[in-house]
């Protein structure tokens, strides 16, 4: 716990309540926070708490719930607040009431690997759908922005990231690819030396990677020819 504070300023006092859960009492308020890798479960001191990472904030006259990560519930004095993190409501203490409310919209942030065969894979939060078609991976995303991982085919070389083509063709906007190709991608090691990294936004979009193809240097072709 790191806590700056001026020289003339009481420091903060810091309770353990259980593992993943600390009680922070400052000249501000008493803060309750909760992080973990795995799900966790409290109860305790007027406050319930389930999920993975976040805080109930107490003030003088009002409270801040918040789930920053999980799938869970957050309350204080009764009040509980159900759903997807992330989400933060702030509400006076004079207008708490006990009961369960849920918390409507956001979807469980689960990262899955999709095998699309040839030995390529795309790696990432679901929602999201994937498939080979031909010389190209095809990649329909929703929901917020991310970065999708994929393992470099052979026949690929160099990388290239077209966004919301119409008809899916080479048109579109064309983002960056970021890729690797040496061994020293994981520390000398081969396993994770041939990976593509691409990113989307919020919302739906169509991703498609495929061998990048050099314009034509000329607009009308020749052939030159050397002659005496």
């Amino acid at each position: 716990m790191v806590y700056p504070h001026k020289d003339a300023e009481k420091p903060a006092t810091c309770t353990q309540l259980d593992d993943g859960a600390l009680k922070v009492v400052t000249g501000e308020g008493t803060d309750f926070c909760f992080l973990s890798d795995t799900p966790l479960s409290f109860k305790g001191e007027e406050v319930v708490f389930s999920g993975n990472a976040g805080a109930v904030r107490v003030f003088a006259d009002r409270v801040v719930l918040c789930l920053n990560s999980g799938v869970g519930q957050v309350g204080y004095k009764g009040c509980v607040l159900e759903g997807i993190g992330p989400f933060e409501r702030t509400i006076a203490l004079a207008d708490l009431k006990p009961g369960l409310q849920k918390v409507e919209g956001g979807y469980e942030k689960k990262i899955v690997s999709v095998d699309l065969g040839e030995g390529i894979t795309v790696t990432g939060e679901l929602p999201f759908e994937a498939r080979l078609d031909g010389r190209a991976i095809r990649i329909k995303t929703t929901g917020r922005a991310r970065v999708l991982l994929l393992t470099k085919p052979a026949w690929m070389v160099r990388p290239e990231l077209r966004f919301d083509g119409p008809g899916g063709d080479r048109h579109g906007r064309q983002w960056m690819a970021g890729w690797t190709d040496e061994a020293g991608s994981d520390w000398g090691r081969w396993t994770r030396c041939r990976l593509i990294a691409v990113s989307t936004l919020d919302g739906a979009h169509e991703l498609v990677v495929s061998d990048m193809v050099y314009p034509k240097v000329w607009a009308r072709q020749f052939t030159p020819q050397l002659s005496r």
